[in-house]
């Protein structure tokens, strides 16, 4: 059997990959329920509703298309789009570490956690560059670059991402603090001790 190897992201779009894009349609459809998807899906473009319903694992979707696609089901379901959108971001990371991962991510440090999250970072995206460190015990900071376009929705959702997998590797209360910059965002993790 001939392995496919995952297809290169187009260079100027903003994109998040397939494999995680499946586990976030996965949790907006589990929120709202099939038959709402669907019909919400009838608010959007053919092209949107073709791309977000044929996520390739491989392959990379415009996150324009998840924007329109989350803010036309919220709007089906009368749900506020941005607690929506948090929501089943959260749920798409834990869908993705619901296997051996989530027991693997108990054992491992937290400067191995932190130093690993760009690796993960630039995985699931196909713009900008993520930078981490550790601050102290307890207190991460990370820095994205290279997005100067990032709306406040996706560094939220780096932001949540990063929280989530903190919380599935057993870290106490994770928080997250974020800002735009003209380049794209910083992050400020805590968690207690």
């Amino acid at each position: 059997m001939q392995q496919r190897e995952r297809s290169e992201p187009p260079s100027v779009e903003p994109c998040a990959s397939g494999v995680g894009m499946r586990e976030v349609r996965a949790a907006l459809i589990d929120a709202v329920g099939r038959s709402t998807f669907d019909r919400a899906l009838t608010r959007v473009s053919q092209a949107d509703r073709d791309a977000y319903e044929n996520i390739d694992p491989l392959g990379w979707v415009p996150l324009r298309v998840s924007a329109a696609v989350l803010d036309a089901v919220a709007a089906e379901a009368k749900l506020d789009a941005e607690e929506l959108f948090d929501r089943v971001v959260r749920e798409g990371v834990e869908r993705s570490f619901k296997t051996v991962w989530k027991v693997l991510l108990h054992f491992t440090t937290d400067d191995a956690l932190i130093a690993r999250t760009p690796l993960i970072y630039a995985k699931s995206r196909n713009i900008g560059k993520l930078e981490a460190r550790i601050a102290a015990p307890g207190e991460a900071d990370a820095t994205l670059t290279g997005w100067p376009q990032m709306t406040e929705r996706h560094a939220r959702a780096i932001a949540v991402s990063i929280a989530t997998v903190l919380s599935l590797a057993g870290r106490k209360s994770p928080r997250f603090f974020y800002q735009r910059t003209a380049d794209g965002a910083t992050f400020k993790l805590t968690w207690a001790l």
